[in-house]
C-alpha cells in the first residue's frame, strides 16, 4: 500500500489517499479506516482501491464534492486505466464497503459514480 498526498484547495490542506497495490491491501485499508473515510474504485475493473482519510474533518457539501473529485482522479491515475476517458469511478463512505470471502474483493452498497 502506498500513500498519495493531495492538496485540497478548498480545505487549504493535504489529505492522505491510501492506494492499494495488492489485493490484501484493500482489506487492510478497510480495517484501518474510519466509517466516514471515503472509498474509491474503478467501476468494472479489478484494480486497487483508494481510501481518503477524512474522518477528522467536518466537510460541507462543496468541500466534500472537491474531495470526491480529487479522490476519483487519484483512483484513475493510480490504475492501469489512467489513459481512458470518461472512466467511471465508484465512491462511498467506507462504512458502506464490506469485505467478501475472496481476498481483496469488496461489496459496496449505495455507491455513487464520478466520471473522470
Amino acid at each position: 500500500m502506498k500513500i498519495v498526498k493531495k492538496y485540497i484547495p478548498i480545505l487549504k490542506k493535504e489529505i492522505n489517499f491510501h492506494v492499494g497495490e495488492e489485493p490484501k491491501d484493500n482489506f487492510d485499508m478497510i480495517d484501518k479506516s474510519h466509517g466516514d473515510d471515503l472509498w474509491f474504485n474503478v467501476q468494472g475493473f479489478a484494480v486497487g482501491n483508494v481510501v481518503a482519510n477524512i474522518y477528522d474533518l467536518k466537510l460541507n457539501t462543496k468541500q466534500l464534492r472537491q474531495v470526491i473529485s480529487i479522490g476519483a482522479i487519484v483512483c484513475k491515475q493510480q490504475s492501469k486505466y489512467y489513459f481512458m476517458s470518461n472512466l467511471a469511478v465508484l465512491y462511498n463512505k467506507i462504512n458502506n464497503v464490506n469485505k467478501t470471502s475472496e481476498i481483496g474483493v469488496v461489496n459496496s452498497t449505495r455507491s455513487k459514480i464520478k466520471i473522470v
